[in-house]
């Protein structure tokens, strides 16, 4: 499928999911953990398709139906590591992984597919830690 395909396909899902009157969301979701999440097209190095991603904030804090989550990406050796990411590895993903706070992104809860785990403390610790670093949060 080429990818003017790819881009109707995902509009047409964008705009069936746009229109539904109320989100239909029978799961609970809860800060600090790690769901797998319908990103599917954007644009150049925007997190693309459907990938794991770290819940941040809830909607106390976000916007209506929006919630931040942390996209997660997979992690090879010779990838440039910076300092807001964080290396995991966790028995339910795949592979050694990275969680990509420098990607922080502001999404409808109606893009939630399915609960993988919740971050352990350290992870939680360190995310906590760099987040406060990234926005100069001084306690």
């Amino acid at each position: 499928m080429n990818y003017k395909d790819e881009l109707k396909k995902w509009f047409e899902k964008k705009l069936k999911i746009h229109l539904e009157k109320e989100i239909n969301i029978d799961f609970r979701y809860k800060k600090w953990e790690i769901w797998y999440i319908d990103f599917w097209i954007n644009i150049w190095n925007e997190f693309n398709k459907i990938r794991p991603a770290v819940i941040l904030l809830n909607k106390k804090y976000s916007k209506g139906n929006n919630i931040i989550v942390a996209p997660i990406s997979s992690f090879w050796e010779n990838k440039k590591i910076i300092n807001t990411n964080i290396i995991i590895e966790e028995t339910f993903l795949k592979q050694k992984s990275i969680i990509k706070l420098n990607h922080l992104k502001d999404i409808s809860k109606k893009r939630l597919i399915k609960k993988l785990w919740r971050v352990n403390n350290d992870i939680l610790s360190e995310i906590d830690s760099k987040l406060k670093n990234i926005f100069d949060i001084r306690t």
